[in-house]
């Protein structure tokens, strides 16, 4: 869909088309009526942005692509240090699947993240996706998609601004596609609600990389004091 591409382009080949094909987030929406027209659907997605994927899945992208750089780098690391490294990505990869905010959007995020790590795993063979993937066969954790797009970004030396940016455009493309879909909104309108949401993506990029220690995956999802 030629209407997709600004957003398509920023993708790049490093995020597997349709990744988040089975996302619930904005189905939702538009099944209960949240968002029955174009404005609405800059709305929503400013919220979802402000509420969820900024401070929660782009803050993890950041995490595990940090982490992953380490774990690369076993060879150079304590016994303990790699030990602690491995144990801080299940965490947080655990902590994605607890935190979300329904059944569904869980079964949705594991479905991508699934299909994510299938494709990664053909496509990088020498990422070292086969521990992740071992990990999640052995049900140590399931396999979030911001954790495989970290853990790819960080093999393919991708800069964090554009990791970042990456993740939160596949989603944009998918919930402007489902809209479309449905008939929300015409081609004619997605010019208008893309160029709103171009801007609060790189509104909410730089607040995701703002806070100095966006690199600790503990204070994602990380318990209020």
């Amino acid at each position: 869909m030629a209407f997709l591409l600004p957003l398509c382009q920023v993708t790049g080949a490093t995020l597997p088309a349709r990744t988040f094909a089975d996302a619930l987030d904005v189905r939702t929406a538009l099944d209960d009526g949240t968002v029955a027209n174009a404005s609405q659907l800059v709305e929503w997605f400013a919220d979802y942005l402000a509420d969820w994927l900024a401070p929660v899945e782009a803050r993890s992208v950041v995490a595990a692509q940090s982490l992953v750089r380490v774990w690369r780098s076993a060879g150079r690391l304590s016994k303990d240090t790699a030990e602690d490294v491995v144990v801080r990505l299940k965490a947080l990869d655990k902590r994605l699947f607890d935190a979300e905010r329904s059944a569904h959007g869980r079964e949705a995020r594991l479905t991508a993240g699934r299909r994510y790590l299938r494709i990664a795993l053909k496509r990088y063979p020498l990422a070292g996706l086969e521990a992740y993937e071992d990990w999640v066969m052995r049900d140590e954790c399931k396999g979030h998609p911001a954790v495989v797009h970290g853990w790819v970004c960080a093999y393919l030396r991708v800069e964090e601004r554009s990791a970042v940016h990456m993740y939160l455009s596949a989603v944009a493309q998918h919930s402007v596609q489902v809209a479309v879909e449905r008939g929300v909104i015409g081609s004619r309108e997605t010019l208008g609600v893309l160029g709103p949401i171009a801007a609060q993506l790189e509104r909410f990029v730089e607040r995701s990389l703002a806070s100095p220690d966006v690199h600790d995956e503990r204070l994602v999802l990380a318990p209020a004091t």
